[in-house]
């Protein structure tokens, strides 16, 4: 009988100890799963419909051209393309890819914010030098521009002849090497080289920066990115074939101007200018609120040119004699639109003093801008009308006939706005941020006609009347697709 109960004593421990390790394997797995489903996750990712972008320390400048680029769909198209013509192209295409896409349907491995470090990287190589402190977006703009350019007229390398053989070799200084392609640990690699650039002191020949446009940068303190051939060299650059497949940007369109003396009427060849944006200043006039409209028509209206040496004025003269100058009106207008059109508005002026100083006022601009009056074709039928018309009395007004679109439709150069780039602080310092369109390819929930405000990793949605309502430096215009009448 006594074995018999100590049986049973040994049995009911045994079930006892198994019932507890029941019970701590099932609390075990309970806190897994909970923190599993409930527990912090590695990687965040918050809510929104586009990815912020890292500010490097300045770099605002960049992240603001980053997302305005990143909504005009015909510039992605072509940076499609070409992207396999050159680093930066490549960079950039892949920036602007993750920029344009929906945040959600983005792999996990893209990091949010993005760091933008592969692109100054790209730049580097290009022998671009960014100096410490705050930049340009406009000039940035430029600088972009051109170094795909370059890339992209870059074409098979001709072997070279005898006489390369006996040109002299210039010692090619340390670049940063490529990182290669866009893994973490390259990107790591680069974005401790670039933040070494960034924070050199400025040299003292950073004068002049690329562009194809003649007008003053946003201000003196901020041009700061500019080829620096002191820190930068190349070994003799290597001859290369001209790129026949060669597209240009949709951005390049062409600007024409010409000169007619007011003495003999003589005009002169019809000159054409290449760009990618155009600026518009500000008139002298310091108004509460000015319009983008008004802006275009000063940017082509005729304005007189002194001390011109007229070639019709000097026809059969003495060539040993000092040419005679006289007074020409010079007119400029557009040649060629470009597909995506950029304006930038002029907002620095020089004071009594000569220090410069911001323009405040705001600038309406429409969500749709006709462009066909400041075309050259547009000038030209204006000006015939008015040649044809015989005036009697000087003072008799004249209704001319315009040749402004009308509400009909009967427009043949209808753009749409896509981004709005604004500077806040003064013409020394201050910060980028960016308005633009949602994700190129987005949901129902997320669609490209929504606007979001973007300054660096932070973004929200806002509404077209509040960008209607910013302070513009840039404007980003591409064609739409409503079709001409």
């Amino acid at each position: 009988m006594l074995s018999f109960v100590n049986v049973q004593d040994k049995i009911f421990n045994m079930d006892r100890e198994q019932i507890v390790i029941l019970a701590g394997v099932t609390l075990c797995a309970l806190s897994i799963g909970a923190f599993i489903f409930w527990g912090p996750n590695p990687r965040p990712r918050r809510r929104g419909a586009i990815v912020g972008l890292q500010n490097l320390g300045f770099t605002c400048f960049l992240n603001t051209l980053l997302q305005s680029l990143a909504s005009c769909v015909l510039f992605m198209d072509w940076l499609e393309s070409c992207r396999d013509q050159g680093r930066v192209a490549s960079t950039l295409h892949y920036l602007l890819k993750v920029l344009s896409s929906e945040r959600s349907k983005l792999p996990e491995s893209v990091e949010d914010p993005l760091d933008p470090t592969e692109l100054i990287v790209a730049l580097l190589e290009h022998g671009w030098s960014f100096a410490s402190g705050e930049q340009d977006a406009h000039e940035l703009y430029h600088l972009l521009m051109t170094t795909l350019e370059e890339e992209a007229h870059k074409a098979i390398p001709v072997d070279g002849g005898l006489l390369d053989s006996l040109e002299p070799q210039q010692e090619e200084k340390m670049l940063p090497e490529s990182p290669g392609d866009m893994s973490e640990n390259n990107l790591k690699t680069s974005h401790n080289q670039s933040n070494h650039v960034l924070n050199q002191p400025s040299g003292d020949s950073l004068e002049q920066s690329p562009s194809y446009s003649s007008e003053t940068p946003c201000s003196s303190e901020l041009r700061l990115l500019n080829k620096h051939e002191d820190i930068f060299t190349r070994k003799a650059m290597p001859k290369y074939d001209c790129n026949r497949n060669y597209q240009a940007s949709p951005f390049c369109g062409l600007l024409t101007s010409q000169l007619q003396c007011v003495t003999c009427g003589f005009k002169s060849v019809l000159k054409y200018d290449k760009f990618d944006s155009l600026s518009l200043h500000l008139p002298e006039e310091e108004r509460i609120r000015y319009t983008l409209i008004e802006l275009l028509e000063n940017f082509t209206r005729t304005e007189a040119v002194t001390g011109v040496a007229c070639e019709g004025c000097n026809k059969g003269r003495d060539p040993d004699l000092p040419a005679v100058t006289a007074t020409s009106l010079k007119s400029v207008s557009i040649g060629k639109l470009p597909k995506s059109l950029c304006l930038h508005v002029q907002r620095t002026s020089m004071g009594k003093n000569g220090d410069p100083y911001k323009r405040r006022e705001y600038v309406l601009f429409p969500e749709f801008l006709v462009m066909d009056r400041y075309t050259q074709n547009s000038i030209m039928k204006e000006q015939k009308v008015k040649d044809e018309i015989q005036v009697a009395d000087e003072d008799k007004e004249i209704t001319l006939p315009s040749f402004t679109p009308r509400e009909d439709g009967s427009w043949t150069h209808l753009y749409r706005l896509k981004a709005v780039v604004v500077h806040s602080g003064s013409a020394k310092s201050g910060h980028f941020v960016t308005y633009r369109r949602g994700p190129l390819n987005s949901s129902s929930r997320h669609r490209s006609d929504r606007w979001y405000l973007t300054s660096d990793e932070v973004v929200k949605e806002t509404t077209l009347l509040e960008v209607c309502q910013a302070a513009a430096y840039m404007l980003f215009y591409e064609r739409s697709a409503v079709s001409a009448t």
